[in-house]
């Protein structure tokens, strides 16, 4: 049973509210709302820029406008009319020369069937050795052919100008007709009203101000003082509710929500198919598995391990081989300078005619020259530079992810710790009415009990699994009962701290301290004042 304002449906009576919801969840029918404060201008704005008028001028309709902002208006409308007025008549004269070629184009198709329907007249001898009757029917014949081939008749069927396109033949393609405008009205329109607007109509407004002591931007900021329930932000705490509110609207800062219910699995449910174990396992830390999808998920996470192995050795060659590729190369470049170093030394005969400073300095020139040959230059290297990605031999390519080295251990997908078959443990729940089926027993919300004191475990009850027996106890049970002479009530055998597993906690009524995990966060920008 829970609460009565959670159960108020079961009336027989449809309410005009429940109409409502249904209505708007449906997606279909008309709705309607009022509209509330912040969708209706103050008296005193701007009917289109919405802001408290300078300069108020008023229309013989009644809205009110500030005056910089209607006269842009009215001008931007005129501007708008002259383009619209362009275009009507760029297509009027279009839509004229057209109905003129199709006038002369129509002259000339007359003229055409005319002069064929002519040139299709022939003479024929008449045959005496015919009978009358025949000739008149020959003569029939060959006028309706003629009258039949003629363009002038039409057949007795369906005209081609009436079947549809063949749309499939791109040149019986139907093609879009253009739009035909209409012509524009020459006067503006008000923007509220729709009716004609002239700026020599316009009305100037003068409010009376409440103080006329107080300068237009201290006059603005103050506001009627409305009823206290509309009214009730104006303390002098930022109080919990207005901050989370404020941060919730603005995008930035971290949000935390305390998860529900139907955000957290029931206690005796495995954590990776969310569902009621059948044959249920816990490891060390207390996480709580099916024991057929742990095993499928360890035999799964083992072929992925030896997949991730192969493709890191993979790289790990390709790497080695790179290395000594470059290694090579770099012994060859080697080989080459020095070979070119060699050959680019030559002598000189000594010319006896000339100074001794001269050949000093010929001397000198030579060995720079050739030392620059080989040596490399100070300046930037062309490896440095900037590659030109314009020149689609020199674009630079992204270079191969490089994979790090997996771990050979499986882990466990809660805690994150190294996870062994041989270490996952029995666990063997208490049926509240050992007479159920486990069909009938899934469907009582109060399923399991402790093994010793018989209480109802549920997501609220902190429990312990015993290693040595898998029976499931209570917390309470355990500080006060078992801790005393640390034995095992089930089986008797002698028990350690190791061996009592606190099974992790999927709910709890209050935030409990260090159990970060029922809390979501979502980290946003943080704004830097």
């Amino acid at each position: 049973m829970t609460r009565h304002g959670k159960n108020c449906t079961a009336g027989a009576v449809y309410t005009y509210h429940e109409k409502k919801k249904d209505t708007a969840a449906s997606g279909y029918g008309t709705q309607s709302v009022r509209l509330g404060k912040d969708a209706i201008k103050d008296f005193d704005c701007c009917c289109l820029s919405l802001q408290p008028c300078r300069d108020p001028v008023v229309t013989v309709d009644g809205y009110l406008y500030e005056k910089e902002a209607i006269l842009e208006y009215i001008l931007h409308q005129k501007v708008e009319i002259a383009r619209k007025m362009k275009a009507y008549e760029k297509q009027k004269r279009a839509q004229k020369s057209d109905s003129q070629l199709e006038s002369s184009s129509g002259e000339r198709e007359k003229v055409e069937k005319f002069k064929k329907r002519e040139n299709s007249i022939v003479s024929k001898p008449i045959n005496p050795f015919t009978a009358a009757t025949a000739r008149d029917s020959e003569a029939k014949a060959s006028s309706s052919s003629s009258s039949s081939s003629s363009s002038g008749a039409c057949p007795a069927g369906p005209s081609s100008s009436s079947a549809l396109p063949s749309f499939w033949i791109p040149s019986l393609t139907p093609e879009a007709k253009p739009t035909i405008l209409k012509k524009p009205g020459k006067t503006v329109l008000c923007p509220m009203s729709g009716r004609p607007l002239k700026m020599n109509e316009l009305i100037a407004v003068r409010f009376t101000p409440l103080d006329p002591g107080l300068d237009r931007v201290a006059l603005l900021t103050r506001q009627k003082m409305t009823r206290h329930g509309k009214n009730c932000t104006a303390g002098a705490v930022y109080t919990y509710h207005e901050k989370k509110k404020d941060t919730a609207a603005s995008g930035y800062g971290t949000q935390s929500v305390r998860l529900g219910k139907d955000a957290i699995k029931d206690f005796d449910c495995c954590c990776l198919s969310l569902q009621p174990c059948r044959d249920p396992v816990v490891t060390v830390d207390g996480y709580l598995y099916e024991k057929e999808a742990i095993l499928e998920y360890i035999l799964h996470q083992k072929v992925e391990i030896a997949r991730k192995m192969k493709a890191y050795e993979k790289q790990k060659r390709a790497q080695k081989s790179d290395s000594q590729l470059e290694s090579s190369s770099g012994e060859r470049e080697k080989v080459e300078k020095f070979k070119k170093r060699e050959n680019s030394i030559v002598s000189k005969p000594i010319n006896p005619f000339t100074a001794a400073t001269a050949r000093d300095s010929e001397a000198k020139a030579s060995s720079s020259s050739s030392s620059s040959s080989g040596a490399c230059p100070a300046g930037p290297s062309s490896s440095s530079a900037l590659p030109s990605f314009w020149i689609p031999s020199l674009t630079p390519e992204a270079k191969p992810t490089i994979l790090k080295k997996p771990g050979k251990t499986v882990l466990c997908p809660m805690s994150g710790r190294p996870l062994k078959m041989n270490e996952l443990i029995a666990v063997r729940f208490t049926p509240l009415d050992p007479g159920l089926d486990r069909v009938a027993l899934l469907t009582r919300q109060d399923r399991y009990v402790c093994a010793v004191t018989r209480d109802t475990l549920g997501n609220s009850v902190p429990c312990a699994v015993l290693r040595p027996s898998g029976a499931v106890v209570t917390m309470e049970c355990v500080e006060r009962l078992i801790q005393k002479d640390m034995t095992d009530p089930v089986t008797g055998d002698k028990l350690t701290e190791r061996d009592i597993i606190t099974l992790q906690r999927v709910s709890a009524p209050q935030p409990i301290p260090g159990e970060e995990w029922l809390r979501a966060k979502e980290a946003r920008p943080v704004m830097q004042v």
